[in-house]
This record gives C-alpha cells, sequence and structure tokens, in this order.
C-alpha cells in the first residue's frame, strides 16, 4: 500500500513538471510583454512569482537528487549485506568442509594406528616363548632326581620331584610376569611413535584450518573496501 501511494505520489509530481516548467515559460514572456508595455509594476509583480517558482522548481530538483542519492544508498546497502551474508556462508561451509576432512583423516590415522598395535603387539608376544629355559638350579634338581630314581631311591626322588614341580611353577610364573612387561614396553614404545604421528597430523590439520581463515580475513577486507569505495 505504501509503495502505491509512493507511485501515485510520483507520478502526480512527473505530470507537474511540464506544467510547472510551461508556467515559468509563460511568466518570462509576459514580463518581457509587460516591458515592452512600460507596465513596470505588473511586470515586477510577475517577476516576484517568476522567482517563486523558480524557488520552487530549484527545491523540486534538489529534493529528487537528495531522494535518488538516498535510493541509490539503500541499494548499495542491500547488495552490501546480500553480498556478505554469501560470503560468509560461502566461508563457513568451505572452512567446515576443511575441518571434516581433518576428522576424516584423523579418524582413518587412529583406526590405522589401533590396527598396527594389535599385530605388533601379537606379534611381539608370539616372538617370546611361554615357558621359560629351565635354570641352573632346575636342571640340577632334575639331575640328582633321574639318580635317585636310577638308584631306586624313590621316597627322596618323590621329594626332589616335588620340589621341580614347585620349581617350575615358579619360575614359568615369573617369566610369564617379564614377557607381559616386555611386550608392555615394547608396544607403549609404538604407542609413542605414534601419538608423535598422530599429532604431527594435527597440526598440519589446524594449520590448514587457521590458513584458510587466514585467506577468509583477507577476502573479507576485500569486499569491506570495495563497499567503501562505492558509498
Amino acid at each position: 500500500m505504501e509503495e502505491g501511494r509512493m507511485s501515485k505520489q510520483q507520478s502526480e509530481e512527473d505530470k507537474s513538471e511540464p506544467q510547472l516548467d510551461m508556467l515559468i515559460q509563460g511568466l518570462e514572456k509576459e514580463i518581457e510583454k509587460l516591458e515592452l508595455q512600460g507596465n513596470y509594476k505588473e511586470a515586477q509583480q510577475h517577476k516576484d512569482k517568476l522567482e517563486l517558482l523558480v524557488q520552487l522548481e530549484a527545491k523540486k530538483q534538489y529534493d529528487m537528487l537528495r531522494t535518488q542519492q538516498s535510493d541509490e544508498k539503500r541499494n548499495i546497502e542491500e547488495k552490501h549485506l546480500q553480498d556478505l551474508s554469501q560470503f560468509n556462508e560461502l566461508w563457513d561451509e568451505k572452512i567446515n568442509q576443511v575441518i571434516e576432512h581433518g576428522k576424516i583423516l584423523e579418524n582413518v590415522m587412529m583406526t590405522r594406528q589401533n590396527e598396527e598395535k594389535l599385530i605388533y603387539q601379537n606379534n611381539v608376544a608370539s616372538s617370546i616363548p611361554d615357558d621359560p629355559k629351565p635354570s641352573s638350579e632346575l636342571l640340577n634338581l632334575m639331575t640328582i632326581r633321574e639318580k635317585m630314581v636310577k638308584t631306586k631311591q624313590y621316597l627322596d626322588a618323590e621329594k626332589v620331584k616335588i620340589r621341580v614341580e614347585e620349581l617350575k611353577k615358579k619360575e614359568r610364573t615369573d617369566w610369564q610376569k617379564k614377557k607381559i612387561e616386555k611386550v608392555e614396553v615394547q608396544v607403549a614404545n609404538l604407542i609413542a611413535k605414534q601419538q608423535i604421528e598422530l599429532q604431527s597430523l594435527r597440526y598440519r590439520i589446524y594449520a590448514g584450518i587457521e590458513e584458510q581463515k587466514k585467506i577468509r580475513s583477507k577476502d573479507l577486507e576485500k569486499l569491506l573496501q570495495k563497499y567503501q569505495n562505492s558509498r
């Protein structure tokens, strides 16, 4: 409704322009005629009317210019806001894509590292025998037991046998504990190397994101400068 009213008002103003011009031209001719007739008093009255109309015309031209400038300024501001909105949407999407790609790379590496760790852990564990080599003490007891059996000293041989089994069990338990510790140490060394690799990837991802942010900032400065130049 407001636009319709303004359009009607503008149309009426456009129609009044030729009428005003005709009035000014008519007064100028009438003044010349009155000058020739020597009717200076009436000529002065027409001259006053002419000056008033000229002032009105000048004011109208000034108002039209101001309206045009205001419309141009509003159009520039609207275009700037639209460009700024599109700029932010584009860059938000672009940086989010970089972030998401970084997450994918990180997840791929972590999955690969976990698989490598399990394989390495199994290989290390497999490379270490489950049972230790008999100690000299155990070998000595086994030799004594065999000699007692040969000499028919069965009761003493039974006692030595029990001692042999106890020592075997102890040595195997100690060996298993040391085996677990050895595997854990080697796996921990691998994990430390993997963490360095992962941190290096994360730094590259972070550097890539920061680089995109710097480019965005520079492009934004150019966009704002373009707006300032157009004002």
